[in-house]
């Protein structure tokens, strides 16, 4: 009897918390919504949320009202938004409040800080030749490469002379996006890897954007497509977890996370079942391969400049058919309209 009477008053507190945070968020969501010509929405969003998580009631019931609040603030339905359904399945609550935070990043480019590895910094190389072709106005680049591991975010730092070197760049304070892929999967320290380079960049310049980039996944060639997908998004998955953390950590600092593997894993796909017409082989060294090479599995011409193409639509807000020399097939259009819808969940 002595334990009975405490889970008894718990279970009803709980239910007179969830009553009234739901009231308490409804009414929030009125005012906010009434209070509309406030000097920003967010100043609404802030005084609603802050109604809501005053009782701490369920993540669920938060993010419903979130949502709801979103929409009439917007004037939109949640019919206008196709990539909120899709945001859900992967990370419901932190998902929906980001992917609201979509638009374009530096629509006149911006002075860039990349640094990575072989699976990263060819796509940013391809980046560089496709915002010179766009002539954006404000773009410059620098990049520094490390192979393997060692290009990793936490293999970079642990080397004195190309620390020095990115901080020499960094201590300008010119660099406004600085990017660097994921950290990596042999890591036990990831997020530890990445803040250590957010933290010396915002010495710097506190007001850096970030661009973390989750890379295909090595070994392409010797998995079927399936398999290659799966092991592409649970990186995927690990990885955003430390991107969610930072931005919790740094939350006046932009965090822009693009899972490029996906494209890789939709590329590969589509060319086990024939259905990628420019691609006619696997592996080689030409521009009609998937892959460069069988062990590692580099990324060929066609699946390096189409990422690339994701970032700069993502990026720079750019029209692909402005700044590649040749007109895209429909499959290869196809490809880079997916992968931009399945990255708005990470915004």
């Amino acid at each position: 009897m002595s334990g009975f009477l405490p889970t008894v008053t718990n279970r009803v507190k709980r239910v007179v918390n969830l009553f009234i945070g739901r009231v308490l968020g409804t009414l929030s969501e009125d005012y906010a919504v009434k209070n509309k010509k406030m000097k920003t929405k967010s100043l609404a969003m802030a005084f609603a949320c802050l109604c809501i998580i005053s009782l701490g009631f369920s993540p669920a019931s938060a993010q419903t009202i979130r949502e709801r609040l979103q929409q009439r603030l917007s004037g939109r339905s949640s019919q206008s938004t196709p990539y909120r359904s899709e945001a859900k399945s992967l990370h419901s609550t932190e998902a929906i409040r980001l992917s609201n935070r979509f638009q374009p990043q530096f629509e006149a480019g911006t002075s860039c800080l990349f640094i990575g590895h072989s699976f990263f910094i060819p796509v940013a190389r391809a980046f560089e030749n496709l915002a010179v072709r766009g002539d954006f106005a404000e773009h410059s680049a620098g990049l520094i490469f490390a192979p393997g591991v060692n290009g990793s975010p936490g293999g970079l730092w642990k080397d004195t002379n190309r620390r020095k070197q990115i901080e020499a760049k960094l201590a300008t304070g010119a660099v406004t996006l600085f990017g660097m892929p994921a950290a990596s999967s042999r890591s036990k320290t990831p997020l530890k890897d990445l803040r250590n380079w957010v933290e010396l960049a915002h010495k710097y310049n506190p007001k850096t954007t970030f661009l973390i980039g989750q890379h295909w996944p090595a070994g392409g060639p010797r998995m079927n497509a399936e398999e290659y997908s799966q092991v592409s998004a649970k990186a995927t998955r690990s990885s955003f977890q430390s991107v969610t953390q930072l931005r919790r950590e740094f939350a006046n600092n932009r965090f822009i996370f693009i899972d490029y593997g996906k494209l890789a894993a939709d590329m590969k796909s589509r060319f086990d079942n024939g259905n990628l017409p420019e691609i006619t082989d696997s592996v080689g060294r030409g521009s009609e391969s998937l892959f460069r090479d069988y062990f590692m599995g580099h990324a060929g011409q066609l699946m390096t400049e189409l990422s690339a193409i994701v970032w700069l639509k993502i990026l720079y807000a750019a029209d692909q058919d402005a700044v590649t020399r040749n007109p895209m097939s429909t499959e290869a259009t196809s490809i880079v309209a997916e992968t931009i819808s399945h990255n708005m969940k990470f915004l």
